[in-house]
Protein backbone atom coordinates (compact mmCIF):
# COMPACT_ATOMS: atom_id res chain seq x y z
CA UNK A 1 0.00 0.00 0.00
CA UNK A 2 0.96 3.36 -0.76
CA UNK A 3 -0.71 4.99 1.72
CA UNK A 4 -3.05 3.43 3.85
CA UNK A 5 -4.81 6.21 6.08
CA UNK A 6 -7.81 7.05 3.95
CA UNK A 7 -10.31 10.28 4.75
CA UNK A 8 -13.03 8.34 2.46
CA UNK A 9 -13.75 6.48 -0.89
CA UNK A 10 -11.72 9.58 -2.51
CA UNK A 11 -9.18 10.46 -0.91
CA UNK A 12 -5.97 9.67 1.09
CA UNK A 13 -5.05 11.26 4.46
CA UNK A 14 -1.21 9.67 4.78
CA UNK A 15 1.92 12.28 3.79
CA UNK A 16 2.25 10.60 -0.06
CA UNK A 17 -1.47 11.14 -0.64
CA UNK A 18 -1.40 14.74 0.30
CA UNK A 19 1.81 15.11 -1.40
CA UNK A 20 0.16 14.17 -4.90
CA UNK A 21 -2.91 16.50 -4.53
CA UNK A 22 -0.50 19.51 -5.73
CA UNK A 23 1.99 17.74 -7.82
CA UNK A 24 1.74 18.95 -10.77
CA UNK A 25 3.16 21.89 -8.88
CA UNK A 26 6.59 20.64 -8.29
CA UNK A 27 9.32 21.03 -10.86
CA UNK A 28 10.28 17.72 -12.93
CA UNK A 29 13.91 16.61 -11.49
CA UNK A 30 16.47 14.77 -13.05
CA UNK A 31 15.90 10.83 -13.18
CA UNK A 32 17.16 7.48 -14.32
CA UNK A 33 16.40 5.77 -17.31
CA UNK A 34 14.14 2.88 -16.60
CA UNK A 35 14.84 0.21 -19.62
CA UNK A 36 12.30 -2.04 -20.36
CA UNK A 37 9.72 -2.75 -22.89
CA UNK A 38 6.18 -1.35 -22.95
CA UNK A 39 3.12 -3.33 -24.37
CA UNK A 40 1.54 -2.70 -27.89
CA UNK A 41 -1.68 -1.61 -27.51
CA UNK A 42 -4.06 0.93 -29.48
CA UNK A 43 -4.35 3.91 -27.95
CA UNK A 44 -7.62 4.42 -29.13
CA UNK A 45 -8.69 1.35 -26.75
CA UNK A 46 -6.95 2.91 -23.27
CA UNK A 47 -9.14 5.34 -20.83
CA UNK A 48 -7.69 8.87 -19.61
CA UNK A 49 -5.79 7.27 -17.11
CA UNK A 50 -4.47 4.89 -19.03
CA UNK A 51 -3.10 7.15 -21.30
CA UNK A 52 -1.28 8.88 -18.70
CA UNK A 53 0.06 5.95 -17.16
CA UNK A 54 1.72 5.05 -20.54
CA UNK A 55 3.14 8.52 -20.94
CA UNK A 56 4.39 8.34 -17.36
CA UNK A 57 5.88 5.35 -18.01
CA UNK A 58 7.12 6.23 -22.19
CA UNK A 59 8.54 9.18 -20.14
CA UNK A 60 10.44 7.39 -17.22
CA UNK A 61 11.79 4.56 -20.45
CA UNK A 62 13.08 7.18 -22.72
CA UNK A 63 14.62 9.69 -19.68
CA UNK A 64 12.27 13.09 -21.02
CA UNK A 65 9.53 14.51 -18.80
CA UNK A 66 7.78 17.00 -21.48
CA UNK A 67 6.32 20.23 -19.90
CA UNK A 68 2.56 19.28 -20.70
CA UNK A 69 3.04 15.85 -19.09
CA UNK A 70 4.61 17.53 -16.14
CA UNK A 71 1.74 19.74 -15.84
CA UNK A 72 -1.34 17.74 -16.41
CA UNK A 73 -3.47 17.12 -13.04
CA UNK A 74 -4.23 13.88 -12.07
CA UNK A 75 -7.97 11.95 -12.23
CA UNK A 76 -9.77 12.02 -8.99
CA UNK A 77 -9.20 8.72 -7.61
CA UNK A 78 -11.71 5.95 -6.55
CA UNK A 79 -10.71 4.36 -3.75
CA UNK A 80 -13.67 1.37 -5.00
CA UNK A 81 -11.47 0.51 -7.84
CA UNK A 82 -8.30 -0.59 -5.74
CA UNK A 83 -8.20 -3.74 -3.61
CA UNK A 84 -7.73 -2.97 0.32
CA UNK A 85 -5.70 -5.72 1.23
CA UNK A 86 -3.07 -8.09 -0.15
Amino acid sequence: MLDVPKNGPKSYSGNFGKALLTCETLPVTTFEIIDGELPTTDRRDLSKDQMYLLEISQALRLGNCSDELAIRCLSTLSHSRWPTEF
